[in-house]
């Protein structure tokens, strides 16, 4: 079973949230939304575990992240990541097209850390 965590539960995340949450070999641990208000709606609606912020959230306890924020948004999560857990990550989408394949990758190829 492939632990997932999902970023963002704002507008997009309602087209996505029922693949996700439907999908076979994939189970929801969590969500992270920032807005006291969602997190107040989707903790009386469903069980699933939410967090306001990635720190939040250990870092053992998914195996694949999906971003549902803005795109403005997707680097400097996919940075946060990168930081936060120590095996390789991808990511589809990010600023001017780079994929950031690992922590390792991304400091060899200059991108800031912050």
């Amino acid at each position: 079973m492939n632990r997932c965590i999902v970023i963002g539960a704002g507008r997009i995340s309602l087209s996505h949230l029922p693949h996700i949450i439907n999908y076979p070999n994939l189970e929801l641990v969590g969500i992270i939304e920032p807005n006291r208000i969602t997190r107040f709606i989707i903790k009386k609606l469903t069980n699933i575990k939410v967090y306001k912020r990635l720190e939040n959230i250990d870092d053992n306890s998914f195996d694949t992240v999906f971003i549902l924020t803005p795109p403005a948004h997707h680097f400097k999560i996919s940075l946060e990541l990168i930081k936060k857990i120590s095996n390789s990550a991808r990511c589809q989408k990010t600023k001017n097209g780079r994929t950031l394949c690992s922590k390792k990758s991304c400091i060899e190829r200059g991108i800031p850390k912050s």
